[in-house]
């Protein structure tokens, strides 16, 4: 059985307001603190592709992650994605426990819960570090869709 920390986003681009900030600067420290009890840290990056980025700006006004800025942590393995689902994922098993951190809640962390959860590992979303950058009201909108679609994996 391995224990896996799956970073979604944990990126400077998306971090907005006071509360972005302190749970972003609280996620680098998680990580930093607990980086040895994990078997594998593995982080989903947001890089910009044409077409997505295109569909994204064009269909709901976002203009961010024009660049992207290097991480502040370090992981193992870098998986990039340019929408909000992610495209490849590790093979996780049964047995496996996969704790997922990051930004944005209503989005791409939503996004990869969804394909962890169906992947049948042992999903746990560690509410202290993930946020939005839409806010409060998106953060907590999308910790209640989690927490009826997902129990106790919150």
């Amino acid at each position: 059985m391995a224990r896996f920390l799956f970073v979604v986003d944990l990126q400077k681009e998306f971090v907005k307001g006071m509360k972005g900030k302190h749970v972003y600067k609280k996620a680098l420290q998680f990580i930093e603190k607990n980086r040895s009890d994990y078997t594998y840290i593995y982080a989903a990056v947001y890089q910009q592709d044409q077409f997505v980025f295109s569909n994204m700006k064009d269909k709901l006004g976002w203009d961010e992650c024009q660049t992207v800025a290097p991480l502040d942590f370090e992981c193992d393995n870098i998986i990039y994605h340019s929408g909000y689902s992610i495209p490849e994922y590790p093979n996780f098993t049964k047995d496996d426990t996969v704790e997922v951190i990051g930004f944005d809640t209503d989005a791409c962390v939503l996004s990869a819960c969804f394909h962890l959860f169906d992947m049948d590992c042992d999903l746990r979303i560690l509410t202290d570090y993930v946020y939005s950058s839409g806010g409060d009201g998106f953060h907590k909108a999308a910790l209640g869709i989690m927490e009826r679609q997902f129990g106790k994996c919150l």
